[in-house]
């Protein structure tokens, strides 16, 4: 059986924040401590465009993975 390999939508830490109802800090502090995933950066630096590298996204199906493995923790420690 052949498995669908995940969408690679990108997300902004706006919608990370309304899915994880967490504030950035605590966002980034997960990160820091290998504990959420790491954001990825696309594009270059251009006036023209509205990407810039500074710009942190993050792949929706890592973070809908993180969501389930914290339900899967409290589920199993119930």
């Amino acid at each position: 059986m052949e498995t669908t390999p995940p969408k690679r939508r990108v997300i902004r830490l706006r919608e990370v924040k309304e899915r994880v109802a967490l504030s950035q800090s605590r966002i980034y502090d997960l990160v820091s401590h290998g504990e959420f995933p790491r954001p990825v950066k696309l594009g270059a630096v251009r006036k023209e465009s509205k990407i810039d590298s500074r710009t942190n996204y993050w792949l929706e199906h890592e973070v809908d993975h993180s969501i389930a493995e914290r339900i899967a923790e409290r589920n199993t420690v119930a």
